[in-house]
C-alpha cells in the first residue's frame, strides 16, 4: 500500500466475503475525499445494477487498512467506468460535492468510450478537450496535452487537464486572500466562505462558541461539511485567509479543495445549537436559553398549562391600574402575565396562578358534589 493518501477520482476496491459461498466479491468505489487513515468513497454499483448517488448509503466512509487495491480510473474496465459515469451524469454529479474526483471520473469516461469504440483511429476533437477542461485551451496548451498523452501515462495526460482547471478555480477568489486577517464576522463569514463553496463545490462553514443577542461569537473555527458531518479545515485554506500577504510564509494560494477535508470531527450540524441558514453555527445558542429564563415566559407557559382564562386576572390587573387595564386585558395571557411580574414580581405573580388551580378545584368539588346529590 502507498504511504500517500491517494487523490480523489482514483478507483478503490474491497473485497467483500460471500455470505454463502467461500468465494469472495470485489466492490468498487471513487475516492471523493482521502487522508492517510481513512476516506470517503461513493460506490455506484455496476452496469446492471447502478446506484444512486442520493442514497445514503452509496457513500460510505472507509478505513484504508480496508482497502484490497487503488486503481486509475483509466485502468478499470472501461465499460464499468463509462456506464457508472453515464448514471452520475443523469443523477447529478454536483451531488458528490467533489469537484476534483467528478473532474477526473468525466475523463476518464470519455477515455474509456474511445477504448470501447471499433474505430480505434479516432481523434478526440479540439472541441472535446475544451469539453474536459471547461474553457477555452490556447494553443500552448494544445502543444502541452499533445506532449504529454504520447511521452507519459493518460493519468498524467488528463492530470494536467485537472490542474489547469484547479487553477481556473483559485483564480476566481484569489481577490479573497488575506480577506479575514483584520477578523471576521457572521457577515463576512457567509461573504466569503459562501464564494469559497460556490467555486469549489466543497460546504465550508465556521462553527462559533455561542450566539447571543449581539450575534455569533466566542472562538470560532473553519470545517468542511460532508453528509451533515462536520471535517476539520486542513491544507492552506485557513492561513491563506488569515495572513497577511507580506509575510514570508504567507501561502499565495489556498491548495486544491481536497487538500481542505482533514480529520472527521465529533460535530454533526444538526446537532449544533444554532445556524443561520448560510456558513454560521453556533455549539451553544444563549439567545434561546434568556428567552426560556424569563419569569414573565416561564409563568406564561405556567399559566397555559392550567388552563387560565384571561377573565380570571382581569380584576387583579384592574386594581393595579386603571388606565390601561383594558389594553392589558384584551392582550389576553401574553399581555397579562408580563404585566403581572412587572407589577407584582415573580414570586406573587405565581402564588396568583397557584391561588387560581385551588379556586378552580375547589369549584369543581362543590359542582361534583352538587351533580352527586
Amino acid at each position: 500500500m502507498s504511504h500517500v493518501a491517494p487523490p480523489p477520482g482514483t478507483a478503490v476496491e474491497l473485497r467483500q466475503a460471500h455470505r454463502y459461498t467461500v468465494h469472495s466479491v470485489i466492490e468498487r468505489g471513487v475516492i471523493l475525499h482521502s487522508s492517510m487513515t481513512w476516506l470517503i468513497a461513493y460506490f455506484p454499483g455496476d452496469p446492471l445494477r447502478a446506484v444512486d448517488p442520493a442514497a445514503p448509503a452509496s457513500i460510505r466512509v472507509v478505513p484504508t487498512a480496508e482497502v484490497t487495491a487503488y486503481r486509475e480510473l483509466v485502468d478499470c474496465d472501461p465499460a464499468w467506468v463509462a456506464s457508472t459515469w453515464e448514471h452520475l451524469a443523469q443523477a447529478g454529479p454536483r451531488l458528490l460535492q467533489a469537484p476534483q474526483a467528478v473532474r477526473v471520473w468525466e475523463v476518464a469516461a470519455a477515455l474509456a468510450r474511445h477504448r470501447l469504440d471499433a474505430d480505434v483511429t479516432s481523434l478526440i476533437t479540439h472541441g472535446q478537450l475544451e469539453a474536459w477542461a471547461g474553457r477555452t485551451l490556447t494553443g500552448h496548451d494544445l502543444a502541452r496535452i499533445c506532449e504529454a498523452i504520447p511521452n507519459s501515462s493518460i493519468p498524467e495526460a488528463f492530470g494536467i487537464i485537472v490542474h489547469s482547471m484547479d487553477s481556473q478555480d483559485a483564480e476566481e477568489i484569489a481577490d479573497l486572500r488575506g480577506s479575514m486577517v483584520d477578523g471576521y464576522d457572521a457577515e463576512r463569514v457567509n461573504r466569503v466562505l459562501g464564494r469559497i463553496s460556490e467555486v469549489s463545490g466543497l460546504p465550508v462553514v465556521c462553527v462559533w462558541a455561542y450566539r447571543d443577542a449581539v450575534g455569533f461569537g466566542g472562538d470560532s473555527g473553519f470545517y468542511i461539511e460532508i453528509d451533515g458531518r462536520l471535517h476539520h479545515c486542513a491544507g492552506e485554506l485557513w492561513r491563506w485567509l488569515n495572513t497577511p500577504e507580506d509575510l514570508p510564509d504567507a501561502p499565495t494560494a489556498p491548495g486544491p479543495p481536497s487538500s481542505w477535508v482533514g480529520a472527521l470531527s465529533d460535530l454533526h450540524e444538526d446537532r449544533l445549537a444554532h445556524d443561520d441558514g448560510n456558513h454560521n453555527y453556533a455549539l451553544r445558542d444563549d439567545l434561546d436559553a434568556a428567552e426560556d429564563s424569563r419569569p414573565d415566559q416561564r409563568l406564561l407557559a405556567l399559566a397555559e398549562a392550567l388552563h387560565v382564562d384571561p377573565l380570571d386576572l382581569d380584576d387583579t390587573v384592574h386594581d393595579l391600574v386603571d388606565k390601561s387595564a383594558s389594553a392589558i386585558n384584551n392582550g389576553g395571557l401574553d399581555k397579562q402575565i408580563p404585566f403581572l411580574v412587572d407589577q407584582l414580581g415573580e414570586v406573587a405573580t405565581e402564588q396568583l396562578l397557584s391561588r387560581h388551580l385551588i379556586e378552580a378545584k375547589a369549584a369543581a368539588t362543590v359542582l361534583g358534589d352538587l351533580l352527586d346529590d
